[in-house]
C-alpha cells in the first residue's frame, strides 16, 4: 500500500467510535476452525495473531497498510504480492478495509459459499471535504451502498449483512493538511491545489458503509 494510503487509513480509522459497528466483531463471526483467510487491507490479519489463530490459515497482500506488516511475515503468514497471485477458489473469507479492488477477481479467490467482508469510504466523503474547501470536483461514479449492492448481485454475491452512517467530522488544521496530502495521490485535480487552502479546522461528512457477502456460484 502507497504511503498515501496509509495517511487516509490512519486518519479515518480514528473516527471509528462515531460508527455503530466494529469490523473485527462482524468478521470474527466467520472465523472457524477450517477458515482460510485473506486479508486485503486493514489491521484484521494482526487481530487474529493476537487471538492466536494458526498464521498458517492466513494470507495477506504484501504492503499491508498497517505498522504490523513485519510481524506479520515472520509469523509465518502467506504472502502474496498481488491478489492475482493467489490461487483461485483458495479462501473461504476475505477481508477489506477502506480499499476498492477488483470484485470478479476477489470473487474468482473465494470458495463457493466464502464470505467477503468489506468497509469502504463513500463518495460522500470526499466530496464533502472538496465542498468544506470550496474545491470543485466531479467524481466518475457514487460510490454508495446501493451501487456496491447491485454491482455484488451481478457478479453471484448475495448480501448477508449491511450498515451505513453519515458522520459529522471535524479533522484539526494540522490533520486536515495531511489529508488533503494523502488525496494528493488519488485525485489529480488536487495537484496544484496549495495548502494554504486550509486556514482552520475543517468540518466535513465522513460517509462510510459496510457489508458481507456471501459468493452464491463460480
Amino acid at each position: 500500500m502507497t504511503e498515501n494510503y496509509k495517511e487516509i487509513f490512519r486518519i479515518l480509522s480514528s473516527g471509528d467510535d462515531n460508527f455503530p459497528w466494529n469490523h473485527f466483531s462482524i468478521a470474527k463471526e466467520f472465523i472457524k476452525e477450517n477458515t482460510v483467510f485473506l486479508n486485503l487491507s486493514g489491521d484484521f490479519a494482526e487481530k487474529l495473531l493476537d487471538k492466536k489463530y494458526p498464521p498458517q490459515k492466513i494470507s495477506v497482500i504484501n504492503g499491508i497498510d498497517t505498522p504490523w506488516f513485519d510481524a506479520l511475515v515472520t509469523s509465518g503468514m502467506q504472502v502474496y504480492d498481488n491478489l492475482s497471485d493467489c490461487k483461485d477458489e483458495s479462501f473461504t473469507l476475505i477481508t477489506n478495509r477502506f480499499s476498492r479492488d477488483d470484485l470478479s477477481l476477489i470473487k474468482s479467490k473465494l470458495k463457493k459459499g466464502g464470505h467477503y467482508i468489506s468497509e469502504e469510504i463513500g463518495f460522500e466523503t470526499y466530496k464533502s471535504f472538496f465542498d468544506a474547501l470550496n474545491i470543485k470536483a466531479e467524481f466518475d461514479s457514487e460510490i454508495n451502498l446501493e451501487n456496491v449492492a447491485q454491482n455484488l448481485k451481478s457478479n453471484g454475491f448475495k448480501l448477508v449483512f449491511r450498515n451505513q452512517k453519515y458522520v459529522k467530522r471535524t479533522l484539526k488544521k494540522d490533520e486536515a493538511i495531511i489529508f488533503l496530502n494523502a488525496l494528493k495521490g488519488y485525485f489529480p485535480i488536487l495537484s496544484n491545489v496549495s495548502y494554504d487552502i486550509i486556514k482552520d479546522d475543517v468540518t466535513f461528512i465522513d460517509h462510510r458503509f459496510i457489508y458481507t457477502a456471501k459468493k452464491l456460484t463460480n
